[in-house]
């Protein structure tokens, strides 16, 4: 498989993924912000952190589920959608925005 290099659009596009990533982030409850850095740690956890993941998780049947804002989902939804648009009219691969600094 050839790899086609990335352009200046890719680099917007993944600096606006990221942008509305990190705005979704910053606005989250800290609950929320809690669940993910309990699914982080079971990455080489331990069974205690099984046991938080599980309590803090958004799909466990007793936990509210996360809230994102609707102009933050749509806002990252977008993105999205302009970095699949570029990929398949290029050819190229939008990377993350660590790759491109």
């Amino acid at each position: 498989m050839k790899i086609i290099p990335a352009c200046e659009e890719c680099r917007a596009i993944a600096l606006e993924i990221a942008a509305a990533r990190a705005d979704a982030w910053d606005s989250a409850d800290q609950r929320t912000k809690d669940a993910w850095d309990a699914v982080y740690r079971l990455i080489g956890g331990t069974e205690e952190d099984v046991d938080r993941a599980q309590r803090l998780s958004p799909y466990s049947s007793n936990a509210e589920p996360p809230r994102i804002p609707e102009r933050l989902h749509r806002r990252i939804s977008l993105a999205y959608e302009k970095k699949f648009r570029h990929e398949a009219e290029t050819g190229h691969n939008v990377r993350p925005v660590s790759e491109y600094c």
